[in-house]
């Protein structure tokens, strides 16, 4: 008896305790707030076409069972409007829903290559007013085909825009007179492509734009530029790629067996420190010629011939009068759209694990995984030398279901380069 008369207040006990942490963590936490604002899924995104771009966020509570009964969004044409909680370009007013995502916008027309602030407030299930959120922000990419004043240019010196000696260069040079405010650049090439600006690649994308029916849609991407562009002169540099746009002479892809023209289109929106607007856009005015790449292959490799990459070409100062002038041409009938899809990019970099020298000459660099990668190798030798890279999953010598061989790559079962 003496022994239940101990257990239940020592019961009891712990469960008043338990209890009273409880009420005490509910009655310090903070109402419900918002946060990780996005639109059309994305942060802060550069470059959305939609004409009613979907917002987003997540609503959070330190306490159990709390929810969002309503909201109120509002978007600013300035950071200081928004600072000032005046949504001179929509302000829903307080709706009640606990609906987070898709919410559309629904206020002025918007306008492209133009920056727009945003944030929300909530209440929860008692009424409780949250603050406002931290701001978001998303820029309009060109939104219509109409608002495209850019021209598709090609390497004239061949039908399918590939040159002679090599895939297309291309470069223009052009003048700023004051200092900028905001510079947007759209632009996609075909099959693919690298932007240059002032002789510094443009963003960290690789492989762009990614893979479409381009009769149906040519995807393009917008850069904010406006730290890189300078007073006085400036280069547009852009080095195009075949990737699955163009296969010719390649080993068949999915099927597709195509050889149609290499192109690019580029058009960038400058505004000035008075407020006046200037554009670059690609025309017949653009210089072009044979680049340093000879041939490209989306799965078979590429052949790059360094002495016929010009140095400074995408730099202020270059002379381009032995090059060409690029001529219009059609796109490829496709609509361009804005590309929201996450890029390719360098996520990692792998060191080699392991060095051999399997025969005189021949050196093989074991990266210790299998792995869809690009080499990168810095290499010092003489004019007209040839480096040839033979990338497999085994080597010569090895035991049955053992990759323990010590010779030569071994490319069976993966396919040779083209």
């Amino acid at each position: 008896m003496k022994t239940t008369i101990i257990l239940i207040p020592l019961l009891l006990f712990l469960f008043l305790t338990s209890g009273c942490q409880d009420i005490a963590t509910q009655s310090s936490s903070d109402v419900i707030t918002p946060d990780d604002l996005r639109c059309e899924y994305l942060i802060d995104p550069v470059g959305i076409d939609a004409l009613n771009p979907r917002l987003s966020w997540i609503s959070e509570s330190q306490q159990r069972g709390q929810e969002q009964t309503a909201y109120r969004i509002i978007v600013s044409s300035t950071k200081d409007k928004l600072a000032d909680n005046d949504g001179d370009l929509w302000d829903s007013g307080k709706l009640l829903s606990d609906r987070s995502t898709h919410i559309q916008y629904d206020g002025k027309p918007l306008a492209p290559g133009m920056q727009y602030f945003w944030k929300v407030k909530l209440w929860d299930k008692d009424g409780k007013e949250s603050g406002w959120s931290e701001p978001g922000t998303w820029t309009t990419g060109l939104l219509k085909e109409e608002n495209w004043q850019a021209r598709w240019i090609k390497n004239p010196s061949a039908a399918n825009g590939i040159g002679k000696k090599g895939l297309p260069i291309f470069r223009k040079s052009f003048m700023v007179e004051q200092p900028v405010q905001r510079v947007l650049v759209h632009v996609t090439g075909l099959g693919q492509y690298e932007l240059f600006l002032n002789g510094t690649k443009v963003g960290d994308r690789v492989l762009d734009p990614a893979w479409s029916v381009y009769e149906k849609t040519v995807y393009y991407t917008t850069y904010d530029i406006t730290s890189s562009v300078r007073q006085g002169e400036n280069v547009f540099g852009v080095m195009l790629g075949k990737g699955f746009y163009n296969t010719i002479g390649d080993r068949r892809i999915h099927g597709v067996d195509v050889d149609r023209p290499l192109k690019l289109i580029l058009q960038a929106q400058i505004e000035l420190a008075d407020g006046s607007q200037q554009m670059v856009a690609t025309d017949e005015l653009w210089r072009v010629t044979d680049g340093p790449i000879t041939h490209s292959a989306i799965l078979g490799g590429s052949d790059y011939d360094a002495r016929r990459l010009p140095a400074g070409w995408a730099e202020t100062g270059f002379d381009d009068r032995s090059w060409l002038n690029a001529v219009a041409t059609n796109g490829p009938g496709g609509k361009l759209c804005a590309c929201t899809s996450p890029p390719m990019k360098v996520l990692e970099v792998f060191e080699p694990v392991r060095i051999d020298e399997p025969e005189p000459g021949v050196y093989l660099y074991d990266f210790g995984q299998n792995v869809s990668a690009v080499p990168r190798l810095n290499i010092r030798g003489k004019a007209g030398q040839v480096v040839r890279f033979t990338p497999a999953e085994q080597r010569f010598g090895q035991s049955p279901q053992t990759n323990d061989g010590r010779g030569r790559v071994n490319q069976a079962g993966g396919g040779k380069p083209n």
